[in-house]
C-alpha cells in the first residue's frame, strides 16, 4: 500500500470532526439540528446490537490514525468501502425516509476518502490529468441527490388553512365546491380538535380559498369563512399574477398532492389519529359474545337479574362450581346469536361471529365511518356512490376532484 510521505491532513482534520458528530450525535443531542422523519426512524438502527453511530465513530477513529499514520494506500482502500456501504444505506433512505444526521455522515465519509485519494495521486499526475473521475464517487452522489431532494421536499408539507396542523388529531381534506366537504365541515367545526387542509377542484376554488384565508386571519372562524366565500368570481390572468394567490395555488397543490400520494383521488378525505370509538364498542361486543360459558361476563355487557330469562331464550350454561351462570342480556345491536358448539373442556361454547362493518357515528368524530372502503378516508366522486348516498358522511355528494390516468 501507498504510503504518504507526510500525514494526510486532509483525511485527518475530516476523520476527526466526524468522530466528534457521531459521538455527539449517539447522545441524542443530534436530534436539535435534524428535522427530518428519517431521523427518528434510523435513531436507534444498529447492527448485532451495536448502534450504526459507534461503528461511525470505529470508522473515522481508524480512518484518522492511518492519516496520521501516512498509510494513504490503505485510508483510501478503507474508506472506500465505507463510502460503498453507504451508498446501500443512501438507497434505503431513498426508499424510506431520509436522515438529515445521516446525510451529514455520509458526506464526511466521501470527502475522507477523496482526501486520502488525492493524496494516492503523483503531483504531476494531478497536474496533468486533473483529479479525474471516480466511479464510486459518482454513485453516491447520485443517491444523496436523491435523499437531498426528499429533505427539500419535507419543508413542503401539507397546509393547513386554520393553522392547526401540528395538534390536531383529525385531518380533513375539503374543497369548498364540494356538497359533501361543506356538510363535513359543519360537522367537524368546533366539535373536536381538526385541522381543515383544503384542495381545489377548480379555479374558483382557488379565489374562494383566498378569501377564506383572509377571513380565518381576520378572527373569522371557519364555517364563516367558508359562507363569506360563496361569492367569489373565478380569477382571471393579472390575478394569477397576485402574490397571494400564488401563495395559495402552491399550498393547494401540496395538499392535492399527498391525498393523491395517500391513494385516494377524491375528496373529502379525513385521516385521524387514534382507535376510532366505534371500533372499540365493535371490539368489546365481540370480546362479550365470545366468552366462554361458565365464566362471568366481562363489564363491557350487563347481566340479567336472577331469574329472568336469557336473551336468546336459550337455558343457561352451567357454571364451574355446579351453579347456573348469570345469563347475559344481549345488547340490542347484537340480538342474533349463532348456536353453540362443543368447547375443548365438553362444554357448550358459543360461537364466535365475524366481525361486521360499523354503521353507527362515531362521538368523538360526527360522522359515520367509511363502511364500504373500510378505511379511515372518506371519499365522494361523480359517480353512482354519491347518488346512492355512500360517502363517509351518509349523504351524497357532487364534488370530488378526479385522478386522471393515462
Amino acid at each position: 500500500m501507498k504510503q504518504s510521505p507526510s500525514p494526510v491532513y486532509g483525511a485527518l482534520v475530516l476523520a476527526a470532526a466526524a468522530l466528534a458528530f457521531c459521538l455527539w450525535a449517539k447522545t441524542g443531542k443530534s436530534f436539535d439540528i435534524c428535522f427530518t422523519e428519517g431521523c427518528t426512524l434510523y435513531a436507534d438502527a444498529s447492527i448485532a446490537g451495536i448502534s450504526l453511530w459507534w461503528f461511525g465513530a470505529l470508522s473515522f477513529a481508524l480512518l484518522g490514525l492511518l492519516a496520521l499514520l501516512r498509510r494513504a494506500g490503505l485510508g483510501r482502500l478503507l474508506a472506500g468501502i465505507c463510502v460503498a456501504l453507504d451508498i446501500g444505506l443512501l438507497a434505503l433512505m431513498a426508499l424510506t425516509a431520509p436522515c438529515f444526521n445521516c446525510l451529514i455522515v455520509a458526506a464526511f465519509f466521501l470527502a475522507v476518502y477523496l482526501s486520502f485519494r488525492r493524496a494516492c495521486r503523483p503531483a504531476q499526475t494531478l497536474s496533468a490529468r486533473g483529479h479525474g473521475m471516480s466511479l464510486l464517487a459518482i454513485v453516491w452522489t447520485v443517491f444523496f441527490l436523491f435523499n437531498a431532494g426528499a429533505v427539500l421536499k419535507s419543508f413542503a408539507g401539507v397546509w393547513a388553512i386554520n393553522e392547526n396542523l401540528e395538534h390536531a388529531k383529525v385531518h380533513f381534506f375539503f374543497s369548498p365546491s364540494c356538497t359533501a366537504c361543506r356538510k363535513g365541515v359543519e360537522a367537524l367545526a368546533g366539535k373536536v380538535d381538526v385541522a381543515f387542509l383544503p384542495v381545489a377542484e377548480s379555479p374558483r376554488d382557488l379565489a374562494r380559498i383566498r378569501i377564506m384565508a383572509r377571513e380565518l386571519h381576520s378572527g373569522s372562524n371557519i364555517l364563516e369563512a367558508l359562507a363569506k366565500s360563496e361569492g367569489a368570481a373565478e380569477p382571471g390572468l393579472l390575478d394569477y399574477l397576485d402574490r397571494d394567490m400564488l401563495a395559495v395555488k402552491f399550498r393547494v397543490l401540496r395538499n392535492q398532492a399527498y391525498v393523491f400520494h395517500a391513494g385516494s383521488p377524491v375528496v373529502p378525505f379525513v385521516e385521524y389519529q387514534g382507535l376510532p370509538t366505534h371500533l372499540a364498542r365493535e371490539a368489546a361486543a365481540q370480546a362479550t359474545q365470545s366468552w366462554p360459558a361458565g365464566r362471568p361476563a366481562p363489564a363491557l355487557a350487563p347481566q340479567a337479574l336472577p331469574g329472568q330469562a336469557a336473551s336468546d331464550g336459550q337455558p343457561s350454561q352451567q357454571g364451574q362450581l355446579g351453579q347456573p351462570a348469570a345469563p347475559v342480556q344481549v345488547q340490542p345491536s347484537l340480538q342474533r346469536v349463532q348456536q353453540p358448539y362443543a368447547g375443548q373442556t365438553g362444554q357448550a361454547r358459543p360461537a364466535p361471529r365475524r366481525p361486521q362493518a360499523s354503521r353507527g357515528g362515531d362521538p368523538s368524530l360526527p360522522f359515520d365511518g367509511n363502511d364500504a372502503g373500510g378505511s379511515v378516508a372518506g371519499a365522494c366522486r361523480h359517480d353512482e356512490a354519491c347518488d346512492e348516498g355512500k360517502d363517509a358522511f351518509g349523504q351524497g355528494g357532487d364534488g370530488g376532484f378526479q385522478r386522471r390516468r393515462p
